[in-house]
């Protein structure tokens, strides 16, 4: 029997988890959840685990996957992305919270909540993989974008890039969906996350 969500998280509080979803399957490993993943599975993980994820991830890219952590960080959460989570929350966050991440992962989108966004964009900017971004996924952008792209990288934010290159914020935000639609993402996160893979894979 498998379920629609997959739960790897031991001690979770059951009853939100029921009411959040109807089809419910905790298991206690990667493997027992890969075994019993099918293709409208989601994976629910402690964000503790980071061994967990990564073999979730390599078993089954096509799925998504989501980090429950007590304590929410945003290199925590940067990390866990990396490591190929598709959302990150509190564990012990609401049923309805839980079914909003739930709509974002599966459509494709990355959640990490409204609260620790900013953080997790800078905090992706510190972490030592590589600060710049990829040129080679650039270049489909205008320069002006590419300014604007590479301002997000190092963790600016649009006030901050606004300033910077002496442009307005309407014009930053006109930039960012340009740039969002080129580059086939859905927020910052996602940009800086996508370049700076591209650029980790580009290095000796």
């Amino acid at each position: 029997m498998s379920g629609h969500i997959v739960v790897v998280l031991a001690g979770a509080p059951r009853g939100r988890w029921r009411e959040a979803f109807e089809d419910v399957v905790e298991v206690g490993d990667p493997i027992s959840a890969v075994a019993k993943a099918t293709a409208r599975t989601v994976f629910w993980v402690s964000a503790s685990d980071l061994t967990s994820v990564k073999s979730l991830r390599r078993a089954r890219p096509d799925l998504p996957l989501v980090a429950l952590s007590l304590k929410p960080d945003a290199l925590e959460s940067m990390r866990l992305f990396e490591a190929g989570a598709s959302g990150y929350c509190h564990a012990l966050a609401v049923p309805d919270l839980l079914r909003q991440v739930d709509i974002v992962v599966r459509n494709g989108g990355l959640w990490v909540g409204p609260d620790l966004m900013s953080r997790a964009v800078a905090a992706a900017a510190r972490l030592e993989v590589r600060a710049g971004a990829d040129a080679r996924m650039l270049d489909g952008l205008s320069p002006r974008e590419r300014d604007v792209a590479e301002q997000v990288v190092s963790g600016a934010s649009n006030k901050e890039i606004a300033q910077k290159l002496g442009i307005t914020l309407r014009t930053v935000k006109a930039h960012m969906g340009a740039i969002f639609e080129k580059l086939a993402v859905r927020d910052r996160l996602q940009l800086v996350l996508i370049l700076r893979k591209a650029a980790a894979a580009r290095t000796p």
